[in-house]
């Protein structure tokens, strides 16, 4: 949950059980549900939908939204996923739920209620330009190193081992048989 408590601390435990009933690994608080309720100022939405697009075309993630501040995740994902995050400011939520996506975790959104705090919003020109720098390093990550493969508790199977033979008459190195 967010500290500047847009979205209303009791909205937690309906996250949760939705995150219970469906069997999921992680619930995800989501501004594009249809049943979400917002009260939020122009300018937030348009960067919300422009940081979506750009997250879906980086990344192809099966959520729309990956920024809203409302998350509940399995102890056992927790455990397994916080301790590797690398992005400690904005977009730690884009990195979360990539490692939980390239690592084979069900996902679940649920509606979420935001209303506008009464601080200023720490979405300013130079918060958006860190978390597209963020954003730009965790798909360098993803897709220039790999480091998002497959789970370390959970490995991918092994392929299966395919067997090539090849004779000398298939190389033309054989004259006995060509």
């Amino acid at each position: 949950l967010d500290a500047d408590l847009e979205i209303p601390p009791d909205e937690v435990p309906a996250l949760v059980a939705l995150l219970e009933s469906s069997g999921a690994d992680l619930a995800v608080g989501s501004k594009y549900h249809p049943n979400a309720r917002l009260v939020w100022p122009w300018k937030r939405r348009i960067l919300s939908r422009l940081y979506h697009l750009v997250t879906a075309i980086l990344f192809r993630l099966p959520l729309r939204d990956t920024q809203t501040g409302l998350k509940a995740f399995r102890l056992d994902v927790a455990r397994e996923i916080v301790p590797r995050l690398t992005s400690r400011r904005f977009a730690w939520d884009v990195e979360l739920v990539l490692l939980a996506h390239r690592w084979g975790r069900e996902f679940v959104t649920g509606p979420v209620r935001i209303e506008p705090s009464s601080r200023p919003s720490r979405v300013t020109p130079h918060a958006a330009l860190l978390a597209g720098w963020d954003t730009f390093r965790i798909w360098l990550r993803d897709k220039g190193l790999g480091a998002y493969g497959a789970s370390p508790s959970r490995p991918r199977p092994r392929p299966p081992v395919v067997r090539v033979l090849v004779s000398g008459d298939d190389l033309g190195l054989s004259r006995s048989v060509d």
